[in-house]
């Protein structure tokens, strides 16, 4: 199955359980989309996103509730599961923030 398509995620953070939206588009080659962690209000952007097979990453500059942070997410469709693990590195911390995600595709 396509990776292309609406995701509802959930990760497990520092800061607790975050739920949010995964929009992943597929554009030629490449993989644009957003992410919009549902306890912000910003939805943040990707271009330039890679695809191998069912497995994916993509990366973004964006807010973290400790601030300004750079995204890369990576992971894996199967069906309509998705799963991976996203890291955060908030400017001015030395070790980054991982935290693992899952979900499912959003059926209309």
């Amino acid at each position: 199955m396509a990776v292309e398509g609406t995701y509802i995620i959930k990760a497990a953070t520092p800061v607790g359980v975050q739920e949010g939206t995964l929009i992943i588009k597929k554009e030629g080659e490449t993989l644009s989309g957003s992410v919009h962690i549902h306890s912000q209000k910003e939805t943040d952007t990707f271009t330039g996103g890679k695809l191998t097979g069912d497995e994916f990453e993509f990366e973004f500059k964006g807010k973290s509730p400790l601030g300004p942070a750079k995204f890369k997410y990576k992971g894996k469709v199967e069906g309509d599961k998705i799963s991976g693990e996203c890291v955060v590195r908030p400017r001015g911390l030395p070790l980054p923030l991982k935290s693992k995600y899952q979900g499912a595709r959003k059926r209309d």
